[in-house]
């Protein structure tokens, strides 16, 4: 079980199962805060039981996120395109959708700079960013099923 990510126009894919997509989310969230990765990260203890505390927490970090993402507004710099790819990456549903324009050029930033800092230790990084910059720059989609 897993999610497929594909860019359509031109074609490239990757398949990235579920715990390691959780895994990328919370990586990509500590290039931006670390309190908000250790608040996703939590999410994957929260017992089935305690479901309504995992979507509040789900909901702190998207609803962070975003408050994030308006106050940066308009600003074209690099921290802002990566703090705009984790918003777009994390804020997404984990088994279907798909990525337009803009949310694939920002959510490739954001990846290149995971593979920066992590020296290319995750090769389906790599994989996701080809997927996701073949997909911005054909412009093209990234559909997630």
């Amino acid at each position: 079980m897993g999610a497929d990510f594909v860019s359509l126009i031109p074609s490239s894919d990757a398949h990235v199962s579920y715990g390691h997509e959780y895994d990328i989310k919370v990586r990509l969230l500590g290039l931006i805060d670390n309190h908000l990765a250790q608040t996703w990260e939590a999410i994957n203890y929260t017992s089935n039981f305690q479901i309504d505390e995992a979507n509040r927490r789900a909901q702190f970090v998207c609803d962070t996120l975003e408050a994030m993402v308006k106050e940066a507004g308009t600003k074209e710099d690099e921290k802002t395109l990566i703090l705009k790819g984790v918003y777009y990456f994390v804020n997404h549903s984990d088994c279907d959708g798909t990525f337009y324009g803009e949310e694939c050029q920002a959510i490739a930033c954001a990846l290149k700079e995971l593979n920066r800092q992590e020296e290319g230790e995750d090769g389906v990084i790599e994989n996701l960013i080809t997927v996701f910059d073949d997909a911005y720059n054909g412009d093209g989609e990234v559909q997630i099923y």
